[in-house]
């Protein structure tokens, strides 16, 4: 990732850092169904229990009838969102926080990224890491499209994952690497004593859909499967910081594939300001998939086909240049007084300029 400018002080060339990772992810998703069977083959090779899992439902599923017990189950959850179908059938499952410390059966995990190299598995700061080799029976869950092709390529993905602005140089605090079952040790008051009768762990790994195959059908929306969670699009969008209910890359999805909103919303719930292209590591194309996604809605409706996603691009460009908020009250008084939730933030705005590209430009001009 460094290279050296005038044999003097190293640099990051932030752009070829960014056209390296969607060379990258490009190359695994465009082939995407290659590399999961040879990653399949690979886990099964090592002992590894895999299940490939379409939905959700299918998950919970999967997950509850792998548990010791009918009732009662101590399960530790270390996902971003547990799904409330774990918890639908009384008793089954006792949830047990990673801070309490105590003793469960089973833990729930999500893995950041496999290898299909190696058929490995990465976990990135995860915090129920100290019970890895304690834990008898651990479930991993992996997304199909968080797969890289190159162990040589992890080092790109982490870097750009944990460094937003390149300034220094920033790494997670843990990564685990699993190559194989690891082996089980009891442990006492947080200490891993070694037992005469050490055996591996039982590790399933779940090879989860969720809506990513139906993503793959279109192309152009395959892009978005680039996304390594970086989290970085949502920092800096207008409508998550009022309604935190989906990140851009979700919006974009959950349109595509789910049924949570009216598909018709995404006229109201993004304002092309072009942020999240902005600062997405992996160069997914934001902005053109929002208006590509658009077209396709505005072709399935007859009522729509005379509206011109240009100009209502062009007014959300104009907005961009405005630095004067008189001048700017007016505009969103005439463009957004129908959708009085955009209409609300635009106004609300101290600065002169929000959006990211126009305030590095002035940032840049200033000094």
């Amino acid at each position: 990732l460094m290279q050296n400018m005038n044999h003097d002080e190293p640099y990051i060339d932030k752009q070829s850092v960014r056209e390296k990772a969607n060379s990258i992810r490009n190359n695994y998703i465009e082939s995407m169904e290659k590399h999961l069977i040879n990653f399949d083959a690979k886990l099964i090779e090592k002992k590894f229990k895999v299940e490939w899992i379409l939905s959700e439902e299918d998950l919970v599923s999967a997950i509850k009838k792998s548990l010791p017990s009918k009732s009662h189950n101590r399960v530790c959850f270390d996902i971003p969102e547990v799904p409330e179908k774990f918890f639908e059938k009384k008793n089954q499952i006792i949830e047990v926080s990673i801070d309490d410390n105590d003793n469960f059966s089973d833990l729930v995990v999500e893995a950041d990224f496999g290898i299909v190299e190696n058929g490995s598995l990465v976990l990135l700061n995860k915090r129920s890491g100290k019970f890895f080799n304690s834990v008898p029976n651990i479930h991993i869950i992996l997304s199909i499209n968080n797969l890289i092709e190159k162990t040589q390529d992890l080092e790109t993905i982490v870097y750009l994952k944990y460094n937003s602005d390149f300034s220094e140089i920033k790494l997670p605090d843990d990564v685990r690497i699993i190559k194989s079952p690891f082996l089980q040790y009891e442990s006492t008051d947080g200490f891993i004593n070694p037992t005469e009768d050490v055996k591996p762990a039982n590790i399933t790994v779940y090879l989860y859909d969720n809506g990513i195959t139906e993503v793959m059908e279109d192309k152009k929306f395959r892009e978005t499967l680039y996304c390594i969670n970086c989290g970085r699009c949502k920092e800096v969008c207008p409508i998550y910081k009022i309604d935190p209910t989906y990140s851009p890359i979700e919006k974009l999805r959950n349109n595509i594939v789910f049924n949570y909103v009216d598909k018709e919303e995404i006229f109201s719930n993004t304002t092309l300001c072009g942020n999240c292209k902005e600062v997405c590591p992996v160069l997914i194309p934001f902005t053109e998939l929002f208006i590509y996604q658009m077209q396709i809605l505005r072709s399935q409706h007859e009522s729509r086909k005379a509206n011109n996603l240009a100009r209502f691009f062009s007014k959300r460009s104009k907005m961009n240049k405005l630095n004067n908020r008189i001048r700017r009250y007016f505009f969103v008084n005439r463009y957004y007084r129908n959708n009085k939730k955009l209409m609300n933030y635009f106004l609300s705005q101290k600065d002169d300029f929000y959006n990211v590209y126009i305030m590095k430009q002035n940032e840049e001009n200033n000094g």
